[in-house]
């Protein structure tokens, strides 16, 4: 993340995003400093009033939450993506509108759009904006990932936008895939 401080890039990172749970900051901040210091530094946030926890471990700013349980649970699964990165690849993250999630701006240079699809017609959804905002004739050298809940999911969006498709495991760590066409 862009700043030296740890305390700073937490902050930004849950004010990027909006809502997070505890576990996923210390995944994505163990880079940076240890799990343990990682830890102390959002309880410390959350003492002096920066951050707030809600039910679940979920780590807010204090500003309002306006989605839906399926929508919330999806795209907390994607902040898992976003924690597998560690948060010295990533230069600037932004929320989207879903059900893409994320635009990851990384160090090496690349972009990562991140979506995360529950069902075929979420997919539809991404393709459509996709297809909208495209610029004509613009270089698209974006990577398209999308998130999705089954390997047969993934494997029926062949045909749409994405680059690639990933799977969460029972561990929350993901695996990406690419069609066999690719």
């Amino acid at each position: 993340m862009i700043y030296e401080s740890l305390k700073d890039n937490i902050t930004a990172f849950v004010d990027a995003v909006g809502f997070v749970k505890k576990k996923q900051v210390v995944h994505l901040f163990s880079d940076q400093a240890d799990k343990n210091t990682v830890g102390q530094t959002v309880k410390q946030l959350i003492r002096q009033g920066t951050l707030r926890e809600e039910e679940g471990s979920l780590l807010t700013t204090g500003r309002a939450i306006k989605l839906n349980s399926s929508m919330l649970k999806r795209k907390i699964d994607a902040l898992w993506v976003v924690a597998s990165i560690g948060s010295q690849q990533i230069i600037d993250l932004s929320e989207i509108s879903f059900p893409r999630c994320f635009l990851i701006l990384l160090a090496n240079g690349k972009s990562v759009e991140l979506s995360a699809c529950g069902k075929y017609q979420e997919a539809y959804m991404a393709q459509k904006k996709h297809d909208l905002e495209k610029i004509k004739g613009g270089d698209d050298d974006m990577i398209y990932t999308v998130l999705v809940p089954s390997r047969d999911l993934g494997d029926s969006l062949e045909d749409f936008y994405f680059s690639n498709f990933c799977l969460l495991d029972e561990n929350k760590k993901p695996s990406f895939y690419l069609w066999k066409g690719e």
